[in-house]
């Protein structure tokens, strides 16, 4: 019994250890998203400066038409539109990532939980094993004084 115990011990060991790396993987990925939202965000900031001087620059031309000049801030705007799906899409890709991250965490902890309930049979085990023992030792001490008397 204390064999297949420490068995299943150090398989509740080996699981906890495969849990640990996961995580440690999943941290690296949301890690990873974290960074890719960064440079978007970037990106995005660029754009929308570039377009903010490009604006400036269609006012500030004198010689320009109003067509002309719709027809800039049209293609603008959906410059803009094109970079704000681009933004939400990615936005997304970072939500998605801390869902995962989330749900490793949550197994992680299971994890731990089965593993400490695990470590509480296997000293309740030692626990008995040790009383029989001593139950033993008495019941071998009784003969000893039965035998010297």
């Amino acid at each position: 019994m204390i064999a297949q115990l420490v068995n299943v011990y150090d398989r509740r060991v080996n699981v906890y250890d495969s849990t640990v790396n996961v995580y440690n993987r999943t941290v690296n990925v949301y890690d990873s998203a974290v960074n890719v939202y960064d440079s978007t965000a970037n990106v995005y900031d660029s754009t929308m400066s570039m377009v903010a001087q490009s604006i400036s620059i269609i006012a500030q031309s004198k010689y320009m038409t109003s067509q002309s000049v719709m027809c800039m801030t049209a293609h603008s705007m959906f410059m803009i539109a094109q970079l704000v799906n681009v933004y939400d899409r990615r936005v997304n890709v970072y939500d998605s990532t801390v869902n995962v991250y989330n749900r490793t965490v949550n197994v992680y902890d299971s994890t731990v939980s089965v593993y400490d309930s695990t470590v509480n049979v296997y000293d309740s085990t030692f626990n008995v094993y040790d009383s029989t023992v001593n139950v033993y030792d008495n019941t071998v001490n009784v003969d000893d004084s039965t035998k010297n008397v």
